[in-house]
Formats: structure tokens, sequence, C-alpha cells
């Protein structure tokens, strides 16, 4: 599931466009202090996504393509 939200961030707030939404399957799927941590995707254990917010129910992780991208850096294996 894709999201859209808006959130606060330092200095005010942020709009959060096209995000993976994340629901557990047996209760919340991350919590406090999980914030970056890198998502992966259960059968092929690829990374997909960085972990950044928890919105109710859900969890939700900014697309690791982006952030590769925004961030100029590469996954090893």
């Amino acid at each position: 599931t894709f999201f859209d939200i808006s959130a606060p961030v330092p200095g005010g707030e942020a709009r959060f466009v096209d995000q993976i939404a994340i629901l557990g399957l047996n209760g919340p799927f991350a919590g406090d202090g999980d914030s970056g941590s890198l998502v992966l995707e259960r059968q092929t254990n690829r990374a997909v996504g960085l972990l950044f917010l928890q919105a109710g129910n859900y969890s939700l992780a900014n697309h690791i393509s982006a952030v590769l991208t925004d961030l100029g850096v590469t996954l090893v294996s």
C-alpha cells in the first residue's frame, strides 16, 4: 500500500508522497526507536524501504531507491 502524509519535522512540516505503508501481521510492524531500519521484502529478502514513521496502525517507509538516489549511495551485498 502506498500513502501520502504530512509529518512534523524540525522547523515545520513536510509532505511525504507515495510512501510504503506497512501493517503488521500481529500488532505494529515497528516501534519506538526503529526509524532508519531497513525494510526487506519477505519473499526475496530484497531491500525495499527505509523506515521513518509510525502513523496509527501503519509503519511508513521511504522507497529505498529514492533514499539511495538522494544520498548518492548504493547497497552492497
